[in-house]
C-alpha cells in the first residue's frame, strides 16, 4: 500500500533535512519560496498521486511534491477513466490553480507547499513518452501488449500486463550488471519478477520505434519479450520522442505522348 512512508521515499535526497538557525529556535517546515503569498492562477503539469491521507502532485517545472487540495474530485474521476492498473498509481495531469502554505498540521505539513486546484485541464495514464520526473528504463511488448517502468526516484518496480488488466508493483532494487546486460530478480509475497535487458538494437513492432535494449521479464513464470530504453534517471537528459520520417510522396510519370499524325501525300 502507498503509505506515507512511500510517499517520503518519493522526496528528493536532503529535500526533509533541517539545519537549526543560528538562535536554536526550531524551525518550521521548508517552504517553497512565495508559496505563502498572494499568486496569479495559472496551470501546472505534474504526476497527481493519492494517498490514504489525501494527495500528491509532483509539478513537472520545478519537481516540488506538493499537497493537494480543492478539485480533487475532478482529479479522481480523469484517473478512474485512465483506469490505474493498481490502487496507488497516478496519472499525469494538467490542472489550474495556484500556490500556497502547507498545511499547519497532519501529512500534509510534512510537503513544502499545498497545490490549490481550481480546474481539471486533462489526464493520462504515465508513459515514457510523457513522464516528466526522471525514470531508469521502460520496457514494452506488443504480444502480448505489457509494459515495464523502473524507477529509483518512485521507488518501484511495476510491470502491467494491459491484455490481462494485471500489475505487480515491487519495490525498486538496484540491478546487476555484467558487460551488456542488466538484470533484477525481485520477490514480493510470493510473487517473482526476473528482469533482463541487454543492450542490442530493437524495434517494437507495433510502433516501429527503435530502442537501445531487448528486454525480457519472467513474472512468476510467464514471459514477456520486447524492447527497452534507459531514462533521464541513467542518460542525465529528458527523454524526446522520436521524430516521424514521412513517407516519401510518390514519384508521377507523364504518359508518353501520342505520336502526331502525319499529312498524307496529295496525288499528282
Amino acid at each position: 500500500m502507498f503509505t506515507v512512508l512511500t510517499a517520503l521515499a518519493l522526496v528528493p535526497a536532503g529535500a526533509c533535512r533541517k539545519k537549526p538557525p543560528a538562535d536554536g529556535a526550531e524551525p518550521g517546515p521548508q517552504k517553497i519560496p512565495g508559496a505563502g503569498l498572494p499568486k496569479p492562477v495559472k496551470k501546472f503539469r505534474g504526476y497527481y498521486m493519492p494517498l490514504a491521507e489525501g494527495a500528491l502532485f509532483r509539478d513537472c517545472e520545478t519537481g516540488a511534491l506538493l499537497w493537494v487540495t480543492g478539485d480533487r474530485f475532478g482529479l479522481e474521476d480523469a484517473r478512474s477513466d485512465v483506469k490505474p492498473a493498481y490502487p496507488e498509481e497516478g496519472v499525469v495531469a494538467e490542472v489550474v490553480g495556484y500556490l500556497d502554505d502547507p498545511p499547519r498540521s497532519g501529512t500534509g505539513a510534512m510537503f513544502g507547499g499545498t497545490l490549490r486546484v481550481i480546474s481539471l485541464e486533462n489526464a493520462a495514464e504515465k508513459t515514457y513518452r510523457n513522464a516528466c520526473h526522471p525514470w531508469d528504463y521502460w520496457g514494452i511488448g506488443s504480444v502480448p501488449v505489457w509494459s515495464l517502468q523502473i524507477s529509483r526516484m518512485d521507488h518501484v518496480i511495476v510491470l502491467k500486463d494491459t491484455s490481462r488488466s494485471l500489475a505487480a508493483q515491487f519495490s525498486y532494487e538496484d540491478p546487476r550488471r555484467a558487460g551488456d546486460v542488466i538484470t533484477w530478480d525481485l520477490e514480493y509475497k510470493g510473487s517473482k519478477l526476473g528482469v533482463r535487458l541487454e543492450r542490442k538494437p530493437c524495434r517494437d513492432p507495433r510502433s516501429g520505434e527503435a530502442f537501445e535494449f531487448m528486454a525480457e521479464a519472467v513474472l512468476d513464470g510467464r514471459t514477456y519479450r520486447g524492447c527497452a530504453l534507459a531514462g533521464p534517471a541513467i542518460t542525465g537528459k529528458p527523454y524526446l520522442a522520436p521524430t516521424a520520417t514521412p513517407a516519401p510522396a510518390p514519384k508521377t510519370t507523364s504518359p508518353p505522348a501520342s505520336p502526331r499524325p502525319t499529312a498524307s501525300p496529295k496525288p499528282a
